[in-house]
């Protein structure tokens, strides 16, 4: 016992100097992902596995380093704990100080603007949008893994009388209170490898006829990681550490990366495509891809991210059907967005703020700019 009794002493007594240490490390390393998440990103296994992380996750070293930073020595530690917070925040993506004006929707839509919806309806287990619709007012509707059964059973809970123009290609549903001239799969070279129940495209393009002149619409659905991150949960995200070449761990690793470098290829292909089409265009949808990743950057390079540009807050959306303790029960991810090519100018956004589904809508309202393209 005395032998138990004096290992437990020296284990739980202060160490103000290893914790100084401990959080300088902690903050460096904060740092470090800070600037290798948007840059390096998926295409190392460490990273796309922490892109998903709950925001909690980066706060749990700190009750440990202010258990051991307590009593008499050096007191830096308040100010690193702090240094960590605000990192661990600022990763997490709470958002700290964003901009624009999330009331917008409270004032009619002007002349000449347009409101676009975008939801996953998957998982959404029949509750309504029509709170979120009556707040915002759409003009268009894109609605995503919207099948047969799953398009009846969940439309019927809403009026959608007022989109009398729908168009469905594969699991992507538009209704618009414009025509809708077209809808047509993205052709996009890159195949990511999929669930065996996922054999659709990623990307549907629509052309809607706006008043006088015709918009694209470009609804978007990326293939799912949830598979592959159960892998990484196992233990192999550690590949991104420990697999340095000449090491057994080099070539399961290589195995690994090649989806996630598969993922980044296609979102960057698709952006390509958006920025190339000659009518002004609307990129919007699920893309399985967690806001400030290297991935939603390179589906995002040189358009309009409507939430970044006019929304306060975190603009969460997934999962709103969360029972997570690490995430309070609340979403803790954007991967659903509204980005516009430069043509458009961004008056408003706005993310649904509660509903018992495991993707929430997202809502924008666009208007084309004095140098759009005729």
């Amino acid at each position: 016992m005395s032998v138990l009794r004096r290992l437990l002493t020296a284990l739980l007594s202060p160490r103000p100097r290893l914790a100084r240490w401990a959080a300088i490390g902690c903050t460096l390393a904060l740092l470090a992902l800070a600037i290798l998440r948007p840059t390096v990103g998926e295409a190392n296994l460490f990273l796309a596995f922490t892109a998903y992380l709950f925001p909690l996750a980066w706060l749990l070293p700190l009750p440990v380093l202010a258990w051991f930073a307590r009593g008499p020595g050096p007191r830096v530690w308040p100010w690193l704990l702090a240094s960590l917070v605000i990192w661990g925040l600022w990763l997490s993506g709470w958002g700290l100080g964003k901009r624009g004006n999330s009331t917008a929707f409270a004032t009619p839509a002007e002349t000449g603007t347009l409101t676009v919806l975008t939801a996953n309806r998957g998982q959404s287990f029949g509750t309504s949008l029509q709170p979120f619709l009556n707040e915002t007012q759409p003009d268009v509707l894109v609605f995503q893994d919207c099948f047969g059964g799953v398009r009846d059973k969940e439309l019927q809970h809403d009026n959608y009388a007022a989109w009398p123009h729908a168009l469905q290609n594969g699991e992507f549903l538009v209704l618009s209170k414009y025509p809708i001239r077209s809808a047509a799969p993205v052709p996009l070279k890159t195949d990511v490898p999929r669930d065996p129940d996922w054999p659709r495209p990623p990307a549907v393009r629509f052309v809607i006829a706006w008043g006088k002149r015709e918009i694209a619409l470009y609804a978007v659905h990326a293939p799912t990681p949830r598979q592959f991150l159960r892998k990484l949960q196992r233990g192999s995200f550690l590949q991104g550490l420990l697999g340095l070449p000449g090491t057994r761990w080099a070539a399961p690793r290589r195995d690994h990366e090649a989806y996630w470098r598969l993922r980044l290829a296609q979102l960057a292909e698709l952006n390509t495509a958006v920025l190339r089409d000659p009518l002004p265009a609307v990129l919007c949808g699920d893309f399985n891809a967690a806001a400030g990743s290297r991935a939603f950057r390179l589906a995002s390079t040189g358009l309009t991210d409507a939430h970044a540009t006019c929304e306060r807050g975190c603009g969460f959306t997934f999962d709103g059907s969360s029972t997570e303790p690490l995430s309070l029960n609340q979403p803790w991810l954007r991967v659903d967005a509204i980005l516009a090519t430069p043509e458009w100018d961004v008056l408003a956004c706005r993310t649904e703020t509660k509903r018992r589904s495991q993707h929430l809508a997202v809502a924008a309202r666009l208007k084309l700019a004095d140098t759009a393209k005729p």
